[in-house]
This record gives structure tokens, sequence and C-alpha cells, in this order.
């Protein structure tokens, strides 16, 4: 698996507000606030109305997800710019704004995947928020859990005002955020929002996993050959790949000891079947056991999106109450098609281990998923 080398590096200055970030959350948080109470009269006016919230383990096609639903002009997402400063987006976007900053073009992102990203683009940029209230969020030995039981009212109020400024600074009347992390919150969401609209991504776990392995490569060959962007991806709260990898903690510390301990012995396709297993089990445990998160949530299979992709985007938009035109769904589709840049790198001892691994899980959450016209 080689990695190309003209993706370009992280800045010296992002690194340094970066470290800033990191280093001073607290203030951060404080600073947001008085955003906050300057914003208030525009913020009274910025309801938060169904906002939609796309939630997948990572490679499950979430990006793709947030992309599309990005160009409505109704929904207001979080963007590269918005980072380091995520927690001040309207002072932070006023100051880029009127900088003189020289344009910067679009390039490949870090994954290699296709997907060419600009600052501009949209991306998954709240979880510093989530860790600035719950520093200890990824720390694979804890539950990652938020199912309402408790409430958080502190966050909660400073949560709403962020995304309504998010709101304001976008133009939007609907927020859209993609947090793969927020899979472990699904319930609680829908507490705190009960108009809220989920999308959760599936994915084959065959491909997934080779996906994942492939991710995984990358992201650890770039950190080692540049120590910005692994500071990068740890300020941003993204340990999905890397020399950083932290699985996500579902409340099952027998799985998470179990993945750690197959990747750390460097059985990577079981490990990450293991993890698969772990994460959507946890999601078809929640949606069987809340009628209500059920109605809120829609289930949509990777191979439904790449092979039946306008009824899957039609449900999606209806799903999420998005008016979207024919020509506009033609479009999206037009440039959706199963992945051709890698190889399955497994063998045939390899993808039975991960059938057995995940099989039972992945048919439950497959008869979870929306069903394209034509498929029983």
């Amino acid at each position: 698996m080689g990695t190309r080398s003209d993706t370009p590096r992280v800045p010296r200055w992002l690194d340094i507000a970066g470290h800033l970030m990191e280093q001073h959350r607290r203030f951060f948080v404080t600073l947001a606030n008085v955003e906050s109470f300057a914003l208030a009269n525009q913020r009274k006016e910025t309801p938060v109305d169904r906002p939609i919230f796309i939630c997948g383990l990572a490679r499950a096609g979430s990006t793709i997800l947030l992309n599309f639903l990005a160009t409505h002009p109704n929904t207001a997402s979080h963007r590269y710019r918005d980072f380091p400063f995520v927690h001040i987006p309207y002072w932070w976007n006023f100051f880029l704004e009127h900088a003189a900053l020289k344009e910067v073009s679009s390039t490949e992102r870090f994954h290699e995947d296709r997907i060419r990203v600009s600052p501009n683009s949209p991306e998954a940029m709240e979880e510093p928020v989530w860790v600035s209230f719950f520093p200890r969020c990824h720390e694979p030995t804890r539950s990652d859990i938020l199912d309402g039981e408790n409430r958080y009212p502190v966050f909660e109020r400073f949560y709403r005002r962020h995304i309504q400024k998010v709101m304001i600074v976008r133009g939007g009347s609907r927020y859209l955020a993609k947090n793969n992390y927020n899979l472990s919150r699904i319930r609680y969401l829908t507490k705190v929002f009960p108009d809220a609209k989920i999308v959760i991504p599936v994915r084959d776990p065959i491909s997934h996993v080779a996906s994942s392995m492939r991710q995984h490569h990358i992201f650890s060959q770039k950190q080692r050959n540049d120590r910005r962007t692994r500071n990068y991806l740890r300020r941003a709260a993204h340990f999905e790949f890397g020399l950083d990898r932290r699985p996500v903690n579902v409340g099952d510390a027998d799985a998470v000891h179990r993945i750690q301990h197959l990747w750390s012995e460097g059985h990577e396709p079981a490990g990450w079947a293991h993890y698969w297993r772990s994460v959507y089990a946890f999601v078809a445990n929640c949606l069987g056991q809340d009628d209500g998160l059920r109605e809120a949530a829609l289930l949509v299979h990777y191979d439904d999106l790449c092979r039946r992709s306008i009824d899957t985007l039609s449900a999606i938009y209806e799903h999420c109450e998005l008016q979207v035109t024919t020509a506009k769904l033609e479009q999206q589709a037009n440039q959706l098609s199963a992945p051709s840049y890698y190889d399955n790198p497994f063998s045939k001892a390899d993808e039975e281990e991960i059938l057995r691994v995940t099989g039972g899980v992945h048919d439950r959450i497959r008869a979870m998923c929306y069903r394209p016209n034509g498929l029983e």
C-alpha cells in the first residue's frame, strides 16, 4: 500500500493556532459564550429546526452524504476553514473574510479516495466542541455512550447556541453535521432535539474492513512523515485511523480490549471486523429498543447508494425533509460509483473470518436499511 507524496502538509500557522486551541479549550468556551451573547438578537431569529446528523463508522459513506446534503440551500454545516477556532465560528469566519488570504485551490483529501476539498468544503468539525465538555470521551477504557438518561444542561445550551451561530454564518435554516462519533450519542441527540433527522450509512463488512485498513495505513504513513498532520487530527478529535487510532467504546469493554489486542498483534482484518460488529450491534440494539429513535433515523447501505443511487438519494432527502429536484438527484447520482482505487487485500481465510464475526449483525442491520424500489 503506497502513499502519494503530493498531499499538502499542514501549514505552520495552522499547527500553532491548533496548539493554542488545544491548550486553552476552557478559554475558548468562555470566548464562545461571549460571542453568543453578542449575537443574542440574531440567535433569537434563528431557531434550531430539525437538525440533520450524519453518523456512521468511518468509511461507510458519510462524507459523500455530507457533500451532497451540504449543497442544499437550506443546510448549514461546518467547513474545513472553521478549524481550529471551531468554538467561535462567527468571529473566526469574520476574520477570514476580511483577512488578505490567498485563494487555495481544491486538492484530494488526506484519504486519497477521489474526494477533492478546499477550505470551503463541508467537513466534520464539531467534535472539538464535544471534547471541551466531555474531555475523556475518546478514552477507549470508558464508555462513549450518551443515551439521554442523564442530561447536561450547560453543554446543551452551549451546543444549541453553537448550532445557531453556524447557521448564521452559513445563512442556512437547517443545521447539518457529519460526526461519526455521534453514533454513540444517537439516543441523546434525539432527547435534546426531538425533531432531529439522523442518517446512518452502513457498508458491507468485507469492503468496509478493506477500506478502513487502507486508510489506517495511509494516515499512519502521513503522520510519520509530518508531525503536524498528527497534531491536526488529534486536535480535531479524529482518531479513526493513524498512529492515535482509538476504537469507540459503545459499552462493551471486552470488545474494545479484544479489538485493541488484535490490532496490536497485527491482526488487522479481525480487529476491524470485531470493531464493525461492536458498533453496528450497538446501533441495531438502540433502534430496536427506541421507537422514537427508529422514526428519526434512516439507515442507508453503501451498496444501494452506489448502485441504486437516485432512489436512495431521494429517500435521504425525503427523510431529512429537504426539497430536491430530479435534475439535482440525477447530477449527484452520476457522481456515485463503487470504489475502484484499491484491490481486495484479503485471503479466503480472512474473508471467512470477517463474515463469521460480522455476519449476524450485518444481516440484522441490513434488514433495517432503506430498501430501494424493486428490492425485497
